[in-house]
This record gives C-alpha cells, structure tokens and sequence, in this order.
C-alpha cells in the first residue's frame, strides 16, 4: 500500500486479497493485527479462484503481486503514514492495558524482544524447524541495555508469546510481559505503536512496530544479506561468523562473497564448520544507546564513522544481486550498522 501511496505500484489496479493456509498448519501470529488489515484492505476467499484460473494462463504472473517479498527496498514506508490505526474504544482498551502492565499514561517506553525456538515448538511439536535455530539469541544478554534505558527514565518492556526463559532481573522498571500472564494479541500491537522504539533479533515481533512507523534496532541478524537496510531511522548490528578450522571471523566481503550472507538454513553453516556468535550485552547495549542519541538529537558522528560505513555499504555493491518475491534484496540504502561495532571490529571490513 506505500508503494501505492506513492505512485510505485502498477496504476489502474484492484487489488484483492485472501489468506492463504500458512506452512504446517501454523495459525495467524496475531489475531488482532489481522483484524485491523481487514478493515483496512479487501479481503475475500472467493479471491482464490480467479487467483488460480490466472496462474495456468501464459501471462498471468502480469497480474500477481510476487508472494514473499516484505523487503521495503525503495524506502516506501518512512515516506508515508501506517496504514492501520486503533477504533476510539481499542485506544481506550490499550491505555487500561498499559496501566494494568505499570505504565503510567505519559510514561515512555521501549520495546524488547529476542528471537527463540519456543513458538514454533509449542505450535509445531510434529515439525522440526531446528534448521533455524542460528536465528535465535538469549534475552538475558539484552538486560544490560534495559538497564541504561530504565536509568534515562524509559520502562523497558520484554515482548514475545510464548518465549524460553523469563527475565533474570528483579527491577520493576523492565517488565517481562511475555511471561507475566498479561500478553494477549492486542496489547502485542499496542505496545508496538505506542512505544519510543524496538530494540528485536530478525523475527516477526519487529514488524509490529514497523508497521507504526517506529525506529527500530536490529541486533544478532543474520544472515548478514537479509538486513533492512532502506529505513533511515533503522540500525542493526549482525551476528559475527566464526570458522573453527581456522579459528578465526569471516570478513564481510567473504561472507558475502561467499553466499554464507544470503544464507537462510543453518544446517549450511554447521556443514561449513561455521559457528554464529550472539551479540555481546556491550554491543547490544551500545547500539541501543546510539539509537537513543540519534533519536534525542544528541548523536554526533566523526569522519572515521562516517568512513567506516561508506566501506560496509560499499560491499553491497559488488556481490551478486539475490531476490526474494522477484525483487533484489536491497535498493534505497538508508540505514546504520552500528557505528560502536564497527570501530570495534574494522577487520571485517578488510
């Protein structure tokens, strides 16, 4: 729909949708969320058949919209306005919602959420999904990074349903909502909209809050090739890649010129004697902060950092172009890695 609002899209279209069965049988992540899309957008099941009819005809993939592709390449979504937006009685359900959790009306909060395997375990115990298990990281290494925000005066928020492990922290000011009995699918999107920022690994849970338009800061992704790099409010930081046999980190360059960058089954990296390490709580903790000065007003960058992102951004230039619903991976670069991570690992941009 932003490409739409800003001229992007195929002109004099209708477009309909309609739900597709998810792989495995897996259910809709959020009920809510799909009920705001479907007041918002047309969707009709009867869609289905005329969909079928135009794919056995030659010509007919001039019709789809390509399946699979939420790569936001030409920037579409910062240029314009959500498209989805809470009824006067959901904002008034969502402020008792956020004075239930401890949130006083006014209080500015941040969101948190990291990528493990509980979800897809308890929803899918028959599949095994283990081949994406290089994807998940541990909560408890983000709790420092809740700390210094709690100490600027924001309550920091731990999202997810259902997740591993608890929080291991007594401070009332971070509230681990995902185990504390109080999540449900509304107060999920809730929290996105209304909160300062996102701080999440490459999961699901941080396109909530893109939805709404909200900064957001990447941390453990990977593979590197699958960033976001198109929003200017976005940063990320990525997984680093050890070779045991060598014992050493792979280079940006080699990872991606390699494919290990576009790579999306971790079964690949254990085949290479390929190990993905987890952000440090400091490296976490300083992206997060360079987030919080950015948004203030009250970040400064020097010439090297400047320099240092030219560099990783320049290597996206010369590796193979990848696709992902017809489209290349990357188009309008507007985000940040990290700038405390590169100063501390300019190896890997050799």
């Amino acid at each position: 729909m932003s490409k739409r609002d800003l001229g992007l899209d195929v002109p004099r279209t209708f477009d309909i949708q309609y739900y597709t069965s998810r792989p495995g049988g897996l259910p809709f992540s959020n009920l809510q969320i799909k009920k705001m899309w479907d007041r918002t957008i047309l969707v009709n099941r009867l869609a289905r058949w005329p969909d079928k009819m135009n794919r056995s005809l030659p010509g007919g993939s001039k019709h789809m919209v390509p399946e699979g592709n939420t790569r936001d390449i030409y920037d579409c979504m910062s240029r314009t306005q959500p498209h989805i937006s809470f009824t006067q009685d959901e904002e008034r359900f969502g402020r008792e919602g956020l004075r239930a959790l401890g949130i006083p009306e006014g209080t500015e909060f941040v969101g948190f959420h990291a990528r493990d395997p509980a979800w897809l375990e308890q929803l899918t115990p028959h599949l095994d999904f283990h081949y994406q298990d290089h994807r998940d990281s541990d909560i408890q290494n983000y709790i420092p990074a809740m700390r210094e925000l709690v100490n600027r005066g924001y309550l920091a928020i731990r999202m997810g349903s259902p997740v591993k492990d608890p929080l291991t922290t007594s401070d009332l000011n971070i509230i681990d909502y995902a185990t504390n009995g109080s999540r449900t699918d509304f107060l999920d999107v809730y929290l996105g909209a209304k909160c300062k920022y996102f701080i999440g690994s490459a999961a699901g849970m941080i396109e909530l809050p893109k939805t709404f338009r909200k900064p957001i800061v990447t941390v453990n992704q990977i593979p590197l090739e699958y960033t976001h790099s198109w929003s200017p409010k976005d940063l990320f930081i990525p997984k680093k890649l050890w070779l045991k046999s060598e014992n050493r980190f792979l280079p940006f360059r080699e990872i991606l010129n390699s494919g290990m960058g576009a790579n999306l089954n971790g079964q690949q990296y254990e085949d290479r004697g390929i190990e993905p390490i987890e952000n440090t709580p400091e490296e976490i903790t300083a992206a997060v902060l360079e987030m919080e000065d950015r948004i203030n007003g009250n970040w400064h960058s020097t010439s090297e950092d400047e320099e240092l992102q030219r560099r990783f951004w320049a290597l996206f230039d010369d590796i193979e172009v990848h696709y992902r619903g017809g489209e290349p991976l990357h188009g309008v670069i507007g985000s940040r890695i990290g700038a405390e991570f590169l100063r501390s690992n300019q190896e890997l941009l050799a």
